[in-house]
Parts: structure tokens; C-alpha cells; sequence
């Protein structure tokens, strides 16, 4: 059975590459192409061509976006996918007076897809943890130079990163070099390890990291400070299927960043959440991991939606942005806190529930030592033994019966009075 799940696995992380109707891989790359090798270093003029090929595309580019993919991917799927998303988000920009950019990283993340024997089971099995360690290399060299790059030739510009499945990796070892890896690590130095990158948005779609990627790696808030305005992480809902091939990863690897709320330290979600820098999207989470899935037009217009209001002065907020504000400004009052819990947005639910803690348990520490999370999951998973849990809660927000909400518990399946 182990192997059958871990095959299962392995033959969908890569999220298959299907053209949409009226899309095309024919005639000239949409986008400026960044190739790495396994070798995780930078080829000779691989680094001038890509900014040669941006001047292309606009010489004074008002916003950079670059996208990175995940594992299993060969280079004519990444290009594929990259040509149909990079039309995508022109499509968001085409009426706007923005001067855009789009960016490849493209990495050699490629296996060959053995047959269902069992040794080819494990062979991939190997591949996949072969290939965490090249993600965090990428990142940590030439993702960084190529992002460092950017920040040099266009200072003027607002860069942005789209990144899916293992390609969060690769995003996050570019962006936060003082993570300490326990296993997986990489194998090549930091490029500039005291230069920081600054983004005005990663997104963080269908995300392989760990879902306590944030708690265990050691940053503080000083290290994290200014690394992203926003932070959007696409996460399942938790009544819902979601992703299957994420939900099968956490049998294998546990957890993923793209099925769970974020586990962060209480310093860094205080921080990260009294600044509004993470957005958490349960919306049309696909089933079947997809790249172009996950970047779906809906979901892309409320991305470039929050990106124009992040980067241009008059640009108007997006109702669900403005409702975080809307919680980070109300008064400590139950009254007033309590129904967003109940708001559709899983960003509202866990910016109230963030004040929630504070109000009735003095700080948040519920929220970074899982027993909320552990509640929530136990909600999906095993409905019918959350009452004898929540009655022995040590946390006032669940004793109350504030969290989950009654709504939620009926929703769940459970009975309420």
C-alpha cells in the first residue's frame, strides 16, 4: 500500500501540462527564459540573454513578474505552460498603462516516468527526494542572481514571483538564504547571502513547502522584514477534497504548505499579519495540482488586482485586501470580531481569529503551537470526536465556543445545540 500511495505520488507532483483550448505553444517563447541545469550553477550568457530578452519585451518595465515551476517538469512542458500563463496575465495587464515583464525560471526538474512496477515505485520516490535539494540549489544561486539581477538593471521596477509546487522551493531558498535546512540540503553556496531581495508579491500556488516551513527555519522577523508586501498562499479548503496529489504528500512527506493554514513562530506571525503581509486563497483550489490550474484567470485577476493596488497610488483596493484592514482596525470586541469567522475568505477567518487569540488568551500562541490547527484538521478528518476535544481545550477562544464556530461544526457534520 505504501508504495502504491508513494507511486501515486509521484505521478502527479509534476501537475501535467494540458494547452487550453485557443492556447499554443507555436512561434516565439512570451516570455524571457532563464534556464538552469542540474548542476544548479549558471551557464555563460545564460543570465545576459534572459535580460536581453526582457529589453525585448519592454526596456523600462513598470512591473517584473517571474514565474518558477515545480517537479517533474521537462523544459518543452515549463515552456508550455509559461507561454499560456504568460498570456494569461498579459490579458490582465492589456488595458492598464503598466509596462510588463515576464520571466521564466526554468529548471531541470524533469524525470523520466517509470512504469507501475514497484522498484520503479521506489526509483521515483528517489528522484522526488533527489530533487528537493536541486530546487533549494537553484534558489539559492542562480535564482538569486537572476532576481538580484533584476532589482539592478530595473530599480524602478516592481518584481513579483509566481511560483507552483516544488518551484516554492526555489523561491523561498532564493528569498530567505538564512534558512537552516535539517534534511534535503542544498548543495551549493548562497549567492550574496547579505544582499536582499524585495518583492511586492509571491505567490505561493499548490505549495510543496512544509506547511511549518516559516516556524522551522529559524528567521526572525528582522530577517523576514520587507521581503514580500504580500505573501499569497493558495490553501485548501478544509471541508473540501482539495488537492489531491498534495493530500497524498503528507502520507509521504507530510504536510504541505499548500493543504494547511501556515505554521509560523508567534514573532513572525505577529509580524506578518499586523503588517497584512500574507493573503491565504482557498478559492477553486484545482484537484488535480495543475500549474495553469492553479493560474486560472479568476484567480489571476484578483492576484493582479492586489498587485496594482500594492504598487500604483491610485489604484483601487480589492474588497477582500480592504477587508483585512477592516479586521486589523476593528476594537478588541468580541462582538464586533466574532462574525468574521464566518466570512467566506479564509484570510479574513485567520486574520480574526489571530485578534480572537489575542483578545481571549492574551497573545496567539494557540495559533504557532497547532492546537487550533490540530482542532481544524481534527474537523475534517474525525468530526464526530471534536466535542469531548474542544470541552478540554486549554485555549478560552475554544472553550467558548468561538472556534471553531457553530456554523463551521454544522458544516463539518457535527450536531450543534
Amino acid at each position: 500500500m505504501q508504495r502504491l500511495i508513494t507511486l501515486l505520488l509521484l505521478l502527479t507532483l509534476s501537475g501535467t501540462f494540458v494547452l487550453a483550448e485557443g492556447e499554443t505553444d507555436a512561434g516565439p517563447n512570451k516570455f524571457a527564459s532563464f534556464w538552469v541545469d542540474k548542476s544548479a550553477t549558471l551557464q555563460p550568457g545564460v543570465l545576459e540573454q534572459t535580460l536581453a530578452e526582457i529589453d525585448q519585451q519592454d526596456d523600462d518595465p513598470d512591473q517584473i513578474v517571474v514565474f518558477v515551476h515545480g517537479f517533474k517538469k521537462p523544459r518543452e512542458g515549463s515552456t508550455r505552460d509559461f507561454n499560456a500563463l504568460a498570456e494569461r496575465v498579459r490579458n490582465q495587464f492589456s488595458k492598464r498603462s503598466d509596462h510588463l515583464a515576464l520571466v521564466g525560471l526554468q529548471w531541470e526538474s524533469g524525470v523520466t516516468i517509470p512504469n507501475s512496477s514497484g522498484l520503479n515505485a521506489l526509483r521515483m520516490m528517489r528522484a522526488y527526494q533527489d530533487t528537493i535539494p536541486l530546487a533549494r540549489s537553484v534558489g539559492r544561486g542562480p535564482g538569486r542572481r537572476l532576481l538580484l539581477a533584476l532589482q539592478d538593471k530595473y530599480p524602478n521596477a516592481h518584481i513579483s514571483v509566481m511560483a507552483h509546487s516544488m518551484g516554492c522551493e526555489v523561491a523561498a531558498a532564493a528569498l530567505l538564504p538564512e534558512i537552516r535546512y535539517e534534511d534535503y540540503k542544498p548543495f551549493v553556496e548562497v549567492f550574496e547571502p547579505d544582499r536582499p531581495i524585495q518583492l511586492e508579491m509571491l505567490v505561493l500556488a499548490g505549495s510543496d513547502l512544509d506547511y511549518d516551513f516559516w516556524y522551522t527555519s529559524g528567521l526572525s522577523p528582522r530577517e523576514m522584514e520587507g521581503r514580500a508586501k504580500m505573501t499569497w498562499l493558495t490553501v485548501a479548503d478544509y471541508l473540501g477534497k482539495g488537492d489531491k496529489t498534495l493530500n497524498t504528500r503528507r502520507r509521504v512527506r507530510g504536510r504541505a504548505a499548500g493543504t494547511s493554514f501556515p505554521r509560523m513562530t508567534l514573532a513572525q506571525l505577529d509580524q506578518a499579519l499586523s503588517e497584512r503581509r500574507i493573503f491565504i486563497d482557498h478559492q477553486a483550489i484545482p484537484r488535480n495540482h495543475g500549474f495553469l490550474d492553479y493560474y486560472e484567470q479568476p484567480r489571476l485577476a484578483r492576484i493582479a488586482a492586489t498587485l496594482r493596488y500594492l504598487t500604483m497610488p491610485r489604484a483601487p483596493q480589492p474588497d477582500e485586501i480592504a477587508e483585512l484592514d477592516e479586521i486589523l482596525a476593528a476594537p478588541n470586541d468580541l462582538e464586533t470580531l466574532l462574525p468574521y469567522l464566518d466570512r467566506p475568505s479564509y484570510a479574513s477567518k485567520f486574520y480574526a481569529l489571530w485578534r480572537l487569540e489575542r483578545v481571549n488568551c492574551g497573545d496567539a500562541r494557540h495559533m504557532t503551537d497547532e492546537t487550533l490547527d490540530d482542532i481544524a484538521e481534527m474537523l475534517k478528518y474525525e468530526p464526530e470526536k471534536i466535542r469531548a476535544v474542544l470541552e478540554k481545550s486549554d485555549c478560552v477562544t475554544v472553550r467558548k465556543g468561538q472556534f471553531p464556530s457553530q456554523k463551521a461544526l454544522r458544516e463539518a457534520g457535527v450536531s450543534t445545540p
